[in-house]
C-alpha cells in the first residue's frame, strides 16, 4: 500500500492493511442431515439446508466427521442458500457464515479505516483465517487425499461443486445412473478429500450424462469461533 496502516505476518503475508477488506464471522450454527436425497433412489446420502440472512454474499466453511458435500443453492429475498449431504444418515455438520464486515465499531480495541473511513479491520470482530487453497481442473485424479494443520481447527469452503452423472442402460429405454463427487470430511486437524457416490438412480427415457470435474477449495482456521 503507498501509504497508512498495514501489518505483516512472519512470513512477510499481510494481515491487516487499511486497502482490503476481511471477511467477518457472521454466524455458526449446525444441523443434522436427516433427509434422504431421493426417496426414490436406489442409494442415496442424506441432505439438510443451511439458510443465511445477510444483506451482502455470503462464504460458508463447514466440518463434520461425515463425508458431505456443499452446494450453493442461490440467493433469495436476502437469504442466501446452501444444501449440505452427507454420506451418514444423522450426520452433525457444523457451519461457519462468512461475509464482508458491517461497520459496527467496537468499544475497546484496535480498529483500522480505509480512506473513506469505512471499518477495514476490528479487533472485536472474528476475520476469517484462510489456512490453504486446492484447484484443479479434475478432482478425481488430481485432489490430494488429506491436509493435515497441526494445531488448528479446519473447516472447508467448497466454492465448486464438482460432479458427474453417468448412466448406462439397463434395458428398452430403460437407463441406471450414479450421481458422484468430490467431498471432505474433517477429523481433528485433518482434511481428508473423497470422490464418492451420492445418488444412484433408475428411470426411463434418455439417461443422463454429465462431467464437470473441477474443483477449488479453502481450508480455514475455526478455532475459537
Amino acid at each position: 500500500m503507498p501509504g497508512g496502516f498495514q501489518v505483516l505476518n512472519d512470513n512477510g503475508a499481510v494481515q491487516i492493511d487499511a486497502d482490503y477488506m476481511n471477511l467477518e464471522l457472521h454466524t455458526t450454527g449446525s444441523v443434522v442431515c436427516s433427509q434422504r436425497i431421493s426417496n426414490t433412489a436406489l442409494q442415496a446420502w442424506w441432505q439438510a439446508d443451511v439458510n443465511i440472512t445477510a444483506e451482502t454474499p455470503v462464504v460458508l466453511a463447514t466440518k463434520s466427521a461425515a463425508s458431505c458435500i456443499v452446494w450453493w443453492m442461490g440467493v433469495t429475498g436476502g437469504v442466501s442458500k446452501f444444501r449440505v449431504m452427507a454420506e451418514t444418515q444423522n450426520a452433525h455438520v457444523d457451519y461457519f457464515a462468512f461475509a464482508p464486515p458491517d461497520q459496527t465499531e467496537g468499544v475497546l480495541g484496535l480498529e483500522v479505516f480505509t480512506e473513506d473511513e469505512r471499518l477495514a479491520f476490528s479487533s472485536s470482530k472474528k476475520y476469517m483465517r484462510v489456512l490453504d487453497i486446492f484447484s484443479g481442473a479434475d478432482a478425481k485424479t488430481q485432489l490430494v487425499p488429506s491436509a493435515t494443520y497441526p494445531g488448528r481447527t479446519p473447516a472447508v469452503v467448497q466454492s465448486f461443486f464438482s460432479k458427474e452423472i453417468l448412466s448406462r442402460p439397463t434395458g428398452p429405454n430403460v437407463w441406471q445412473s450414479r450421481h458422484s463427487g468430490a467431498s471432505t470430511r474433517v477429523s481433528g486437524p485433518t482434511v481428508f478429500f473423497e470422490w464418492k457416490m451420492y445418488v444412484e438412480e433408475a428411470g426411463y427415457g434418455p439417461y443422463p450424462n454429465f462431467e464437470s470435474p473441477s474443483y477449488s477449495y479453502l481450508i480455514v482456521d475455526v478455532a475459537g469461533m
